[in-house]
């Protein structure tokens, strides 16, 4: 008589366990299809003329805006900014986007409890890549100016992007945090539960 609690116990341990997978797979299949869609989607022609060169444009003027409000000669021309003495081209990579689409797929494929919770955490996502992708051209370029070309080349190929990457991270995880009912375990149904 005294192992039927045990075996209950167990047996709700294993629901938990199985409805923690199908947690799971419900974010995983969406999020790998999602990006495989996106994926494909960056890479053709029509994103690039349509969404990067527009997009990485105002990075540009925005940067180059910034750049002369801090006493630097520098302006905007396309994706590029250039100075008397230096310039830099935002290019398809550099732009912050690849982060942004990642941060939607994320959020699409997960299983937040409102699609209120999920578009905040996609338009702040969206939001805190542009503001961080801006400083880090704003860096960069007063970088280039100044530093050595494997400082420059360091910071932009590793610190700025990883920090980038890790501020992406953190927010998602603050945003699927908060959302408590979408990442509690499942109940275990009353009739299993050992007393």
């Amino acid at each position: 008589m005294e192992d039927k609690p045990a075996e209950k116990h167990g047996d709700s341990r294993a629901q938990s366990k199985g409805g923690s997978r199908r947690l799971m797979l419900r974010f995983l299949v969406p999020l790998v299809v999602l990006i495989a869609i996106a994926s494909a989607g960056v890479r053709t022609t029509w994103f690039d003329t349509k969404i990067l060169a527009p997009y990485t444009g105002l990075i540009a003027s925005w940067a180059a805006s910034i750049l002369t409000l801090i006493g630097v000669q520098a302006q905007a021309v396309g994706a590029a900014i250039v100075c008397p003495t230096f310039g830099v081209s935002i290019r398809k990579g550099c732009d912050g986007l690849e982060a942004t689409l990642l941060l939607v797929c994320a959020s699409l494929a997960f299983p937040f409890t409102s699609w209120l919770r999920r578009v905040v955490a996609i338009v702040s996502g969206f939001a805190l890549i542009f503001v961080l992708n801006l400083i880090r051209v704003v860096v960069l370029f007063l970088l280039g100016m100044k530093a050595s070309a494997s400082t420059f080349h360091f910071v932009h190929i590793y610190v700025a992007q990883f920090a980038i990457v890790i501020a992406v991270i953190l927010l998602w995880l603050f945003w699927i945090s908060r959302d408590a009912k979408a990442v509690a375990p499942p109940a275990v149904p009353e009739d299993t539960k050992t007393g």
